[in-house]
């Protein structure tokens, strides 16, 4: 996929536009070439994101566009941005720590059910055991996290 070209408004969803969106135009969705999320980059300003964007339900996608890059534009909900968005086909690697590692290999089926969750999954579980500052803490956080996960939990809560 090229780098396609846009200007879109940013939209708000949610109790007092707490969500903000654009939508992607009709000519993007028609190159993607699916339905479905598509992982993608989206240089906002002069900063380039990381991010996917979704179906809309209504044969279009739209993409997130939170504070970082209302900020790096310096718009918000309302006003116009320019966009350059362009298909990111990058592996996206979450380096897991070697006790959660070892963790997850002593329970195959939890491991394979950690491996099959989207990054960003993954990177919130890492997160949650990698945040903790004491040894106590971060080995009850990763008996937690396999607890979270042989009950199906798809992110931490």
């Amino acid at each position: 996929m090229a780098k396609h070209r846009f200007t879109a408004t940013v939209e708000g969803a949610g109790p007092g536009a707490a969500w903000a969106f654009v939508r992607l135009p009709e000519r993007v969705t028609a190159a993607l070439g699916t339905k479905a999320r598509v992982s993608v980059r989206i240089a906002a300003g002069k900063n380039v994101f990381r991010t996917s964007v979704f179906p809309d339900g209504n044969g279009g996608h739209h993409a997130m566009f939170n504070k970082a890059m209302q900020a790096a534009t310096g718009t918000k909900v309302g006003d116009a941005v320019a966009l350059v968005l362009e298909q990111d086909f990058t592996k996206r690697v979450v380096k897991v720590p070697s006790d959660l590692a070892d963790a997850l290999d002593a329970h195959p089926r939890l491991k394979a059910f950690f491996d099959g969750l989207a990054p960003s999954c993954r990177a919130e579980y890492v997160g949650f055991v990698v945040e903790a500052k004491k040894a106590d803490t971060r080995a009850d956080r990763i008996n937690k996290t396999l607890d979270m996960l042989q009950k199906g939990k798809r992110r931490v809560k």
